[in-house]
């Protein structure tokens, strides 16, 4: 019967925990691939999300550029004024416009105004037959005084100003041959200021651009202390980082060039504490400027591009061997042709890329072409937007968008993907701890349930023996079959002995209602244990005698009194000795009690020799309706709730009860309680 009970509890068991396995599995399964779902559509939906942000960045970014260029061609408009310096005004200019690197400017019926490209124009003077006597006097005879009084003759005849410039340059030279420097400088001077450089011919303007220059080395040789700055004012017409207005503009473009070398030749060779640097980098620029646009005045450009290049659209150009960008447009009464290198258009191009690339994303620019002008950083990826950058000015030109790495949707999808995933395991573990939590109520109600099948089996079965044996033994009384008097006495002490057992078993069992309905009270009063003691030994000595077990026990002399229940306690003592013999199965059954004062506390230790306990079993010993041996036909009486009861009154106590035993060894039980304590 036993052997049922157990094993359509087993089948009970299992069929819940599949049935819970099912109810937590299947919604977890069910979660998971929802969750994958709903991660893959993220990440497309994250993708979908960035390509429209970033379109918009790029449509913003397009536009802006368009603005920008357009407000650029405007102020370059703005800037076309014949015979001023404005070309050299632009590379000055802020930071936020393109660098013009080379200009051109013609008029409506295309004659070149810059640069200008006429050279020294001496085919149209010819030279007196004077200057060969004075030049004879200064360079082959070295009488210097005889040639600068030539030289002044000479210039003080001259009938155009070309000649007199020339003489006046010999009458130089002579007056610095002469040691007379500070009269060389003023008469430099008084040519330099007597010219007007804007309306003067070209060979005129070569000329004084000649005298510019020995005038410069004038006040080197003198140690002028303006020196520094007439550098800059003669030779590049920039004056404290200005530009002087018509300064230098007129003169032939190779006559400029050569100068500008020169004032950077001698610019070079100063000292740096002068604070000219940033007036020589500004002459560097303008020595670029004005020799590329020479180049593409010397190679006729706008021949071959003037009907081919748009209006404000920016074009490829070959110059010799140099790649630049040419862009034409018309103001007022002039055609004007801009030229941009590509490291110009790029640094300005920049700008537009510098607003489009972030931690994710990187940005290029090919040219119509396809070229790429500007290459993508740290770029890893493929391109995944690309949109023209200006139908006004550049046209064909585009702007992509490239991944940092190939990986850039999932890493941002990834972030939302993680909150979903944490919220599922969030979810998932709560299922799976109501699960765990269900399946252990449900096993602690089988398992309680098992037990209360156990205990109606225990009962019925405890209740039953006694009171078979007593109705047998009475019957037998009663139908007189007995030898003589004495069987009448022992038929009469087996009443007496079933009977006793089956109070003790129904005080248990009372016992036990008033734990489980909190009702046992204990009263409470303060008792020497050896009274404790003696009314237990008298409760087992008959139980003891008939079982052949031999007490000791062994008492020490100071014990103190303890607040106690002494019925309570005597039902503890009782129990554990009941326990001791019943499961001493030897002939010889040696049990021990033993009392000692430890400390503070007053403890009883039952030790036995019998069939002792495992470690499992002893964990175990204290649960209600819990017997070692399980079996209805096990040699011990009793129904599990002994020493449920004797840990029941022991904590009541404050107490404390521990086992030692091992299979074969026996068992000691130890009870533990505080001495003297009122509360």
């Amino acid at each position: 019967m036993s052997r049922y009970s157990s094993g359509n509890s087993y089948s009970q068991l299992r069929r819940v925990v599949l049935l819970l396995g099912i109810v937590v599995i299947l919604p977890t399964l069910c979660l998971v691939w929802f969750l994958l779902q709903t991660v893959k559509n993220e990440r497309l939906a994250v993708r979908q999300r960035l390509i429209d942000f970033y379109q918009v960045r790029l449509d913003d970014a397009a536009d802006a550029f368009e603005k920008r260029w357009l407000s650029n061609l405007e102020y370059l408009k703005s800037r076309v004024v014949p015979k001023s310096c404005w070309p050299y005004e632009v590379i000055t200019d802020s930071a936020e416009r393109i660098t013009v690197d080379g200009l051109l400017i013609f008029d409506r019926q295309g004659n070149l105004l810059y640069p200008l490209i006429a050279e020294s124009g001496t085919s149209q003077y010819d030279l007196p037959s004077d200057f060969d006597e004075a030049w004879e006097l200064e360079f082959v005879s070295k009488d210097i005084e005889s040639a600068r009084r030539q030289y002044q003759l000479l210039a003080d005849r001259a009938d155009s100003e070309w000649i007199r410039i020339k003489a006046i340059m010999g009458l130089m030279r002579c007056l610095k041959k002469s040691g007379r420097l500070d009269e060389a400088i003023q008469r430099g001077y008084s040519v330099v200021n007597s010219v007007d450089t804007e309306w003067s011919d070209p060979a005129v303007l070569t000329q004084i651009g000649r005298i510019r220059i020995m005038l410069v080395g004038l006040l080197k040789e003198a140690g002028s202390e303006n020196f520094t700055r007439e550098l800059f004012r003669l030779l590049a017409g920039l004056e404290d980082g200005r530009f002087l207005t018509s300064e230098c503009m007129a003169f032939p473009s190779s006559t400029r060039i050569f100068m500008f070398n020169q004032a950077i030749t001698l610019a070079e060779d100063l000292k740096s504490g002068e604070g000219i640097t940033e007036d020589l980098n500004i002459l560097r620029e303008m020595l670029i400027f004005e020799e590329l646009s020479r180049q593409a005045a010397s190679a006729d450009v706008t021949m071959n591009t003037s009907d081919s290049l748009p209006e404000g659209k920016i074009e490829e150009i070959q110059l010799l061997d140099d790649r630049v960008y040419g862009m034409r447009y018309s103001a007022r009464d002039r055609i004007t042709f801009v030229f941009f290198t590509p490291e110009s258009l790029r640094d300005y191009l920049n700008e537009t890329v510098k607003d489009l690339e972030d931690s994710l994303v990187s940005c290029g620019i090919r040219d119509f072409s396809g070229r790429q002008i500007i290459a993508p950083a740290d770029s890893m990826g493929e391109t995944f937007i690309r949109k023209a950058l200006s139908d006004t000015c550049l046209s064909g030109w585009q702007v992509e968008l490239y991944y940092k790495n190939e990986d850039v949707f999932k890493s941002v999808a990834d972030k939302q993907a993680a909150l979903y995933i944490w919220s599922a395991i969030l979810v998932i573990a709560i299922i799976t701890g109501a699960g765990i939590l269900a399946g252990r109520s449900l096993n602690r109600q089988i398992k309680l349930n098992r037990l209360k099948n156990d205990f109606i089996a225990t009962v019925s079965h405890e209740l039953k023996t006694p009171l078979a044996s007593m109705r047998l033994l009475v019957d037998t009384l009663l139908e007189g079959r007995y030898r003589d008097q004495q069987q009448v006495h022992e038929y009469l002490e087996l009443v007496s002995r079933e009977n006793h057992r089956l109070s003790r078993m129904i005080e248990n069992f009372l016992s036990f209602s008033r734990m489980e309905r909190n009702k046992l009270t204990l009263d409470k009063t303060l008792t020497h244990p050896k009274h404790i003691i003696n009314d237990a030994i008298n409760s087992v000595k008959t139980g003891y005698h008939k079982s052949k077990c031999h007490l000791e026990v062994e008492i020490a002399d100071d014990l103190p009194e303890i607040w106690v229940d002494p019925d309570g306690m005597v039902t503890v003592l009782v129990n554990l000795l009941d326990n001791a013999c019943k499961y001493t199965y030897d002939d010889k059954k040696q049990i021990r009690l033993r009392v000692y004062h430890d400390q503070d506390r007053v403890c009883f230790e039952v030790s036995d020799n019998g069939m002792g306990m495992s470690k499992r079993t002893v964990k175990k010993i204290f649960d209600r309706f819990y017997q070692a041996d399980q079996s209805l036909s096990r040699r011990t009486e009793g129904c599990g709730l002994g020493l449920s009861i004797v840990k029941f009154i022991i904590d009541a106590h404050r107490g404390k009860i521990s086992v030692q035993s091992k299979p074969g060894d026996g068992s000691t039980f130890t009870v533990s309680i505080p001495a003297n304590n009122h509360k």
